[in-house]
């Protein structure tokens, strides 16, 4: 299960980096129905795509992750 929400981190990561216009359109099309995308914007969308890679590549590779954050002990 881990490692298939880690793909999907992946891929929506990488498609916020190549395509960071298209896929903030995408998503939030009620704020941008009439204005430019600002290059903070577009900075946002491709940090956010960088972070989704982390986080899928931390999935992948530590399956019981869940796990460690539920039991702190």
């Amino acid at each position: 299960m881990n490692i298939a929400v880690g793909i999907v981190f992946i891929v929506l990561g990488i498609l916020l980096i190549i395509f960071p216009k298209q896929m903030m359109k995408f998503n939030l099309r009620y704020i941008f129905r009439n204005k430019k995308h600002t290059s903070l914007h577009v900075a946002r969308a491709i940090f956010g795509g960088v972070i989704l890679i982390i986080f899928g590549i931390i999935f992948i590779f530590n399956p019981n992750i869940f796990e460690i954050i539920i039991n702190r002990d």
